[in-house]
């Protein structure tokens, strides 16, 4: 897949994870979360901040140009909050770290790779000036109108355009309605730590 795309997008959801002692491996999931198997002494729960995220996003986007200079990538960064946080703060405060960090990343890898594009879904739908109109009555979930909004912008601006990124306009896609509801069936990874 790598080899063969045009343009890769890829949203950034958040900071937290875990990581095995033992090889290295990450996972978004708490271990325990999903098995009651786990041994807890060979996880550890990472929180990344700027350089680490940095340093990883980097990487691939270096070994990405290595395997297909063509690639173009559309960088995102998921306008949903946490609903829980295993860091010793409240879910707020993490999730405004989590997104800062991954904004800031997100915004420095546009200006240093010729080849990304930052694309704002995450200011569409939170910023002030909307009221929160794009979010359900929990206050996390994002509406349809607010999908549909963002996947106009991303068409008025990246769709059969020649500036940075282009997307051809007869590239397949799935509609917004049948896209959005795929995603409520995601579960989030930190929706494992409350259940």
């Amino acid at each position: 897949m790598f080899e063969n795309l045009d343009v890769f997008v890829f949203t950034m959801g958040l900071t937290e994870g875990w990581v095995d002692r033992r090889d290295g491996a990450a996972f978004p999931v708490a271990p325990g979360a999903v098995s009651d198997q786990i041994d807890p002494k060979h996880y550890e729960f990472v929180n990344s901040g700027y350089t680490a995220v940095s340093a990883e996003m980097t990487e691939f986007l270096v070994r990405l140009g290595r395997v297909n200079k063509n690639a173009r990538v559309v960088l995102t960064v998921s306008p949903v909050p946490l609903i829980a946080t295993y860091s010793d703060t409240d879910a707020l405060t993490a999730t405004t770290y989590s997104k800062s960090v991954l904004r800031s990343v997100a915004g420095d890898l546009a200006q240093n790779f010729p080849n990304v594009f930052y694309f704002p879904s995450y200011e569409i739908i939170t910023g002030s000036f909307n009221r929160g109109a794009y979010y359900e009555a929990d206050l996390r979930s994002i509406r349809p109108e607010g999908v549909a909004h963002v996947m106009e912008v991303f068409r008025a601006v990246l769709v059969g355009r020649t500036e940075q990124i282009r997307i051809e306009e007869d590239s397949p896609r799935f509609g917004v309605d049948a896209e959005y509801q795929r995603q409520l069936d995601v579960v989030c990874d930190e929706e494992m730590l409350v259940r």
